[in-house]
């Protein structure tokens, strides 16, 4: 992968993308162009959740995005949308791999260096949603890849239904605040991750993000409370 955000504005766009702290309004504008912009930004995307991770990055490593302690990482990205019915189209664990002159070669490469996989969900406005990860071979990837027949123009696709049931699958990331641009199979892969982080609040923590913003609404629920006791 080669490295498109320069050291000056990364900052800003890791805040941004994970929800980080504020960053100047003119970062904020500039970050959000830039990933909002369908196709052309999802090499953006997957050099960030690459520095999420702390994994690197290598411009050198031929059909990879980066890598870990010497493991290949592939990184692949895919944003909530809505249709031309203006119906949601949930994020559902999309994976796609452009034209191929030898998929069965590439799929055998994959497996023979042992290659991380990494799906992410982003929304509408360039947020981050989820980052999953798992080991390509053990997901139905391999297999599928091997038996497809490419046209000039078709891609190889995949979704979660592929990788769900792997062992090694992990939730790296999730922000709970677009939970809901998630499809149901990905809600019940990212929710045990939401949990886990709430059970570890202390009650006083939880009730503080409950009442947040919501005074007055509460205010009337206690009058209802107090008028029927």
């Amino acid at each position: 992968m080669t490295t498109k955000i320069t050291k000056e504005i990364l900052p800003s766009m890791m805040k941004y993308a994970f929800n980080e702290g504020k960053i100047p309004e003119k970062d904020k504008h500039f970050t959000k162009a830039i990933l909002t912009a369908g196709s052309e930004s999802g090499s953006y995307k997957e050099e960030l959740v690459l520095h999420k991770l702390g994994y690197d990055l290598d411009a050198g490593m031929h059909d990879y995005d980066g890598y870990t302690n010497g493991r290949p990482i592939e990184v692949k990205s895919e944003s909530f949308k809505i249709d031309k019915k203006g119906a949601p189209k949930n994020c559902n664990g999309a994976i796609a791999f452009g034209a191929m002159t030898n998929p069965k070669q590439k799929a055998n490469r994959f497996t023979k260096d042992d290659m991380l996989f990494v799906v992410t969900s982003w929304t509408s406005n360039g947020k981050c949603i989820a980052i999953l990860e798992f080991d390509w071979k053990e997901s139905n990837l391999p297999s599928k890849m091997k038996t497809f027949k490419p046209k000039s123009s078709s891609a190889f696709k995949g979704s979660v239904t592929d990788f769900k049931d792997c062992k090694s699958l992990k939730v790296k990331y999730a922000n709970p605040k677009y939970y809901k641009y998630l499809n149901a199979p990905m809600q019940e892969i990212v929710k045990p991750n939401i949990m886990s982080e709430i059970d570890a609040l202390s009650k006083e923590e939880i009730l503080a993000e409950v009442c947040k913003g919501k005074g007055e609404k509460l205010k009337e629920m206690y009058f209802e409370c107090l008028i029927s006791s």
